[in-house]
């Protein structure tokens, strides 16, 4: 008697069923986890202290501790080559050390959401995002003018800023910004019309309600972005727009990380820059210049703070995305980064890319000069093609039909 089983008698005897039902599962348990990452991350920046009468620390941390295991399901659910699972741990491990070294977390994250990325889709990202942001963007102010919540007021320049909600003004203007992006990427290859005139709603709310000044300039870089989608249909103004946009945010990436280094008040341009940017890379070159760059980060508790938040004093505080990577987590970890950036931009090239993807990233690293939400992946979701370019070898996400 034959006892010998083939790939057909698996099927039939159902286990392959089985098999797929797993991956499904495992899918399903990363758009969960990230769900729950995305609302911990968004509640972290108001002043939602408890949430049900428990300190949110507390429910973060219980959170936490559920989106590790879907996310451990996960990734021994998926496949990679022998390479690829050991670059995937070694990212996670990174990560991880960065972490304790630094006393900020999102780069983990963010490394351990690349790492479960295979087969991934960043629409279903983006309507999460969407949905998430505009829930609990309209809960946080609703709950403020009730009362319910602080509404912090900032100073600038003798001009009062109100938080509504928010831990900071500026916050409110990214968030704003956050769903014009999510709202594109679902709308992507639609009539760009609506989108121009959400953007500008939210650019007159930016600069008339919270005086965010960078949001709402970054914010204005979305039109011309769409325009130049909606209209290059040829192949060879395609490749012309993708490559000027990809150069575009190497050197915004590049020009960040050298402007800390030689920033100088003394310089007519670099001040004029500085200033357009609420102050943000003299504090950047001033972290720069208080101790050497090191391997796996710093949490600069070490030193005298030099900024001060509603009479507190902060021991790190670098908006610039860029800036903040290298100076808060180290050398490797930015390696890590600008290098999955640049490798995943040699393959949107190379495949010819012109979807939903290379529109939200460009945008999202371009926003990553003004504020360090435009690199974490809860609110910056299309990094999580660092896996398909890196670790997987499901490419589907860099086909012009797809996310």
């Amino acid at each position: 008697m034959n006892t010998r089983l083939n790939n057909t008698d698996i099927k039939n005897a159902g286990f392959e069923h089985v098999r797929l039902g797993q991956v499904n599962a495992a899918l399903f348990g990363y758009y969960v986890a990230f769900t729950l990452y995305s609302i911990c991350s968004f509640i972290e920046f108001t002043t939602f202290y408890e949430v049900f009468g428990v300190d949110r620390q507390e429910v973060i941390k219980f959170c936490q501790i559920i989106i590790l295991f879907l996310l451990l399901f996960k990734f021994v659910s998926q496949r990679a080559s022998f390479s690829g699972w050991l670059l995937a741990i070694a990212v996670v491990l990174i990560g991880y050390k960065s972490w304790r070294s630094s006393g900020e977390n999102w780069f983990f994250w963010l490394c351990l959401f690349v790492a479960c990325s295979d087969k991934v889709r960043i629409r279903t990202l983006a309507a999460i995002s969407l949905s998430v942001v505009s829930m609990l963007f309209v809960l946080t102010v609703t709950c403020c003018k009730l009362g319910l919540i602080e509404n912090r007021l900032f100073v600038r320049s003798g001009e009062m800023r109100f938080a509504y909600g928010f831990k900071h003004p500026n916050y409110f203007g990214f968030y704003l910004m956050a769903i014009c992006i999510f709202v594109s990427t679902l709308r992507f290859g639609a009539n760009p019309l609506p989108d121009i005139v959400l953007i500008l709603v939210t650019f007159l709310i930016n600069i008339f309600v919270v005086g965010s000044r960078s949001s709402a300039i970054m914010s204005l870089a979305q039109i011309p972005l769409l325009l130049v989608f909606d209209y290059c249909k040829a192949q060879r103004s395609r490749n012309i727009a993708r490559f000027s946009l990809l150069l575009i945010v190497l050197v915004a990436i590049a020009g960040s990380l050298a402007v800390m280094v030689v920033y100088s008040p003394s310089i007519p341009a670099l001040r004029q820059l500085n200033t357009l940017l609420s102050n943000r890379f003299s504090l950047a070159h001033s972290y720069y210049s208080m101790q050497p760059l090191t391997l796996f980060g710093s949490d600069f508790s070490g030193h005298a703070p030099i900024y001060w938040e509603l009479g507190k004093p902060t021991n790190f505080i670098v908006d610039n995305a860029f800036c903040h990577i290298l100076l808060r987590y180290g050398i490797i970890p930015s390696i890590i980064f600008f290098g999955g950036v640049l490798a995943l931009m040699v393959v949107l090239v190379r495949k010819q890319t012109w979807n939903s993807l290379i529109f939200g990233l460009s945008l999202m690293l371009l926003f990553g000069i003004g504020e360090t939400l435009g690199a974490r992946v809860d609110c910056n979701i299309f990094l999580v093609a660092f896996g398909p370019a890196l670790l997987f070898s499901d490419k589907s996400v860099f086909e012009s039909d797809a996310c």
